[in-house]
C-alpha cells in the first residue's frame, strides 16, 4: 500500500517539476518509515558515462543517488532520470519489477504494462513502463506522463539498480532513446 501512494505522489511531484518554473526540487519520492527501512542504500561501486546534455541535479535530491534532467533536441520533450541502488536481500530484479507493477496495478490513475526483459550492453534489464495523468496545480489540464523503470542486479550481491525515467506528455521517443541506451550500456555495478 505504501508503494501505491508513493507512486502517485512521485507522479504528481514529477509533473510539477516538469511544468513548474522552480526546477527540480527535493522530495521527488516519499516513502514511510517501513519502506525506507526496506529500501536500504547499498554502497557497491557504481560508475557510468553521463551524456553531456544531461544536467546533474543530484545535490538537490536525497532519495536517489543521482538525478539528471535533459530536454531532447528533436522532440523538445523533458526527461527526468533518477538512479539509485537498493539492498533487497532475497529478491532478484524481476521480482522487484513485478512488485512495482503490482503496486501500480492497484491504483486507478496509473496504468502499468507488462514487465519486459531486455539486454543492453552486457547487462540484463527488466523494464516496466507506466502511463497516466496527474493534476498539477500550475496546469488547467491533467498532465500525461510516461515513466520507464529499468531494474538490474549486480551479480553476486543483493544490490538492485533502478533507473527511473519520466517523460512529460506521454512522449518517449526520438534522440533521447539513443542517449538513454548508451547510458544504460555504460553503467557498471560491482560488488566489493
Amino acid at each position: 500500500m505504501v508503494r501505491i501512494y508513493s507512486g502517485l505522489l512521485r507522479g504528481f511531484v514529477i509533473a510539477c517539476v516538469v511544468f513548474g518554473s522552480m526546477g527540480v526540487g527535493p522530495g521527488l519520492r516519499a516513502d514511510d518509515k517501513g519502506a525506507r527501512n526496506e529500501l536500504k542504500q547499498n554502497r557497491d561501486f557504481l560508475s557510468f558515462v553521463i551524456p553531456k546534455e544531461w544536467k546533474d541535479e543530484s545535490d538537490k535530491n536525497g532519495k536517489y543517488e543521482y538525478l539528471f534532467v535533459t530536454t531532447a533536441w528533436d522532440t523538445r520533450a523533458r526527461f527526468i532520470i533518477e538512479v539509485r541502488r537498493l539492498n533487497v536481500p532475497g529478491q532478484d530484479a524481476r521480482e522487484w519489477a513485478e512488485r512495482e507493477r503490482a503496486a501500480f496495478t492497484m491504483h486507478g490513475d496509473l496504468t502499468p504494462g507488462e514487465v519486459e526483459e531486455t539486454t543492453i550492453g552486457n547487462t540484463r534489464w527488466y523494464v516496466l513502463e507506466t502511463t497516466g495523468s496527474v493534476n498539477a496545480k500550475a496546469q488547467a489540464e491533467p498532465v500525461m506522463i510516461t515513466a520507464r523503470q529499468f531494474f538490474s542486479k549486480a551479480p553476486g550481491s543483493d544490490t538492485i539498480v533502478e533507473i527511473y525515467v519520466t517523460a512529460n506528455q506521454g512522449t518517449f521517443k526520438g534522440a533521447f532513446i539513443n542517449e538513454l541506451t548508451a547510458f544504460l550500456s555504460s553503467l557498471k555495478c560491482e560488488t566489493n
